[in-house]
């Protein structure tokens, strides 16, 4: 056994060798546990990303050294140092990541702001007089200052033409 302050992480290391020795598969230890096989393979690898709670692993740590028959102390201690180490690992790459949202609000500060003077420019085009065109008016009716010619009524036309016939 090792000195305190030298705790070894290698957890699922250790597991899968004193399985091994013992000459007990993954499907065994899988329907003893009722642990699935994915995840006794993710505890086995340490892959600490793809593992549940550590308040899951530690009872998965348990089921697994009950079933081969190995001190649970020293798997549990051996997790729990490779988990400290993996939350020191993610508050140091914390640090870096607290840099990225601060660029991405400034870069979306600077997409709203384009819009809203896309927007206003549009909109301050679309309600000022467009002199210069015919018409005189944006609305595109045009006023003419000359006097139409009156249409003829249709008394002085004639009589209408009856549909259908």
């Amino acid at each position: 056994m090792t000195t305190p302050s030298e705790k070894p992480k290698d957890f699922g290391r250790y597991l899968q060798a004193q399985r091994i020795r013992q000459g007990i598969s993954l499907d065994a230890i899988s329907r003893l546990t009722r642990i699935t096989k994915d995840i006794l393979k993710q505890i086995e690898s340490e892959d600490m990303a793809r593992l549940p709670a550590p308040v899951f692993v530690k009872g998965f740590l348990k089921a697994y050294c009950e079933a081969v028959d190995v001190d649970k102390d020293e798997a549990l201690a051996r997790y729990e140092a490779n988990l400290q180490d993996s939350r020191e690992a993610d508050q140091v790459q914390g640090g870096r990541q607290k840099q990225t949202p601060l660029f991405q609000k400034i870069i979306l500060a600077l997409v709203l702001l384009g819009a809203v003077i896309a927007l206003t420019l549009y909109l301050a085009g679309s309600f000022s007089p467009q002199e210069g065109r015919e018409g005189g008016t944006s609305s595109g009716t045009t006023t003419d200052a000359r006097p139409q010619a009156e249409t003829p009524r249709q008394e002085e036309a004639g009589p209408a033409p009856e549909a259908g016939r």
